[in-house]
């Protein structure tokens, strides 16, 4: 991880592949891994962000309850454009995160994206709920700006 956070990601993917021969079933050693392909992708080599993704859907295959893996794996979708699957992964983040600020801003996103408008709009309907949401300007104005064309909610019972 050291080498990772040096961006001396040759090294930190040898040494993280060489711990997965030792421990093959520890779905944070694939969450890594994923993670140190994702770094690579993203400073050009765009070979390795089918590898990212691959092993961020091993972590969550070895662990399913590893949401930081699936919120990562959601990151790498979107920047492929595959925003139909980036929906997926955020939806189920939000499953054991369902407050999370950060989470929700992505899944609207995805959603908007993905032209699911529906989907879209009852995520923004709640991040609009969350007290939090209020305070950050970018989420306010993306959200108001988004439920001026969502259709207005049934009037509650």
């Amino acid at each position: 991880l050291k080498q990772a956070s040096n961006l001396d990601l040759v090294t930190a993917s040898k040494s993280i592949n060489g711990a997965l021969m030792l421990d093959a079933r520890n779905s944070y050693l694939h969450f890594f891994n994923g993670f140190i392909y994702h770094l690579q992708a993203r400073q050009g080599d765009g070979e390795k962000t089918d590898m990212a993704i691959e092993g961020y859907r091993q972590a969550v295959r070895l662990e399913p309850s590893n949401w930081i893996a699936q919120e990562f794996l959601g990151l790498a979708l979107m920047e492929q454009k595959r925003y139909p699957q980036a929906q997926e992964a955020f939806a189920e983040v939000l499953l054991s995160q369902p407050d999370d600020l950060v989470v929700l801003g992505r899944m609207l996103a995805a959603s908007y994206l993905a032209g699911d408008a529906r989907s879209a709009c009852a995520v923004a309907d709640q991040i609009q709920a969350q007290p939090e949401a209020r305070t950050v300007e970018f989420m306010r104005t993306a959200v108001s700006t988004l439920l001026t064309f969502c259709p207005p909610l049934p009037p509650a019972r």
